[in-house]
């Protein structure tokens, strides 16, 4: 079955940023922005088959804007590879992660 993620990441602590408290594995201080902007690029270019080397307007839930745009830009460079130009707007009307697009 399905496992629900109810929570990502450490609390930053002292100890973890500095590296005496990690014992092993992957840490990332951004784990939970790396993941959902991941996530949000795959339902982006799921959508955009379609509307190649257009323009794009992405209407996202509010809250939402910086994982769709992804860690440091980079859903929005990715997407500009494959469109003419790309815009993210946000709306209190979308909720949780759907999204809508237009032709811009």
């Amino acid at each position: 079955g399905n496992v629900k993620v109810i929570r990502t990441g450490l609390h930053p602590s002292e100890g973890l940023v500095f590296g005496k408290d990690l014992v092993a594995g992957p840490y990332h201080p951004q784990f939970r922005e790396l993941v959902l902007s991941a996530i949000w690029l795959n339902k982006l270019r799921s959508v955009i088959s379609d509307v190649k080397h257009t323009g794009v307007e992405f209407i996202i839930p509010k809250g939402q804007l910086n994982y769709a745009i992804g860690h440091k830009g980079l859903n929005r460079l990715q997407l500009l590879n494959e469109l003419q130009s790309v815009k993210f707007t946000e709306s209190t009307e979308i909720k949780g992660m759907d999204f809508k697009i237009r032709r811009i």
